[in-house]
């Protein structure tokens, strides 16, 4: 099977890869209009002090696309969880989202670059809300980037546990 992977691998005449540069903030650059690209996120969170046989996976489906050169949208599909802990095993669907930004000013080095984000989030018992203000500054070889965050959320059966979040990054 190691030589099938390789001989795989070695066929593929083409890849491409993300421009994003920071896992954790957005920036203003997107994608232009009819590029796609598909990103599956997996995540692995164990050891939890309150119960050491904790284990979960999270794993996270995403198709985004430039729809014009400053517009890009996303459909975060197929989110779902394998959770292990004391108590037996699960594993369930969590949500669906969809996500928007756009681009306002593209970053030079003689302006900042700005962009406004909003997505959706969709689960069987929570319903969440998030808007982001994104601003970049370029310089020769470094981008400086400030994430702005409002998030609502309503949790529960009924979705009567609400909180909410303001972020700076």
């Amino acid at each position: 099977s190691s030589i099938a992977c390789i001989a795989i691998f070695a066929s593929i005449s083409t890849a491409y890869a993300s421009s994003r540069k920071t896992p954790w903030l957005y920036d203003t650059r997107l994608m232009t209009a009819g590029e796609v690209e598909y990103e599956q996120w997996t995540t692995w969170k164990t050891n939890k002090k309150s119960d050491p046989q904790y284990d979960e996976l999270r794993i996270r489906h995403e198709i985004e696309w430039g729809v014009t050169d400053r517009f890009q949208m996303a459909i975060y599909f197929a989110d779902w969880r394998y959770k292990k802990t004391s108590d037996g095993t699960r594993t369930y669907f969590h949500d669906v989202a969809v996500e928007g930004i756009y681009q306002l000013q593209a970053p030079t080095p003689d302006q900042f670059g700005a962009a406004i984000y909003g997505e959706v989030k969709y689960g069987d018992d929570f319903v969440e809300l998030e808007a982001k203000v994104l601003l970049e500054m370029e310089f020769d070889q470094v981008n400086l980037l400030y994430n702005f965050t409002l998030e609502a959320e309503w949790e529960g059966e009924k979705l009567d546990d609400d909180k909410g979040v303001i972020e700076n990054s």
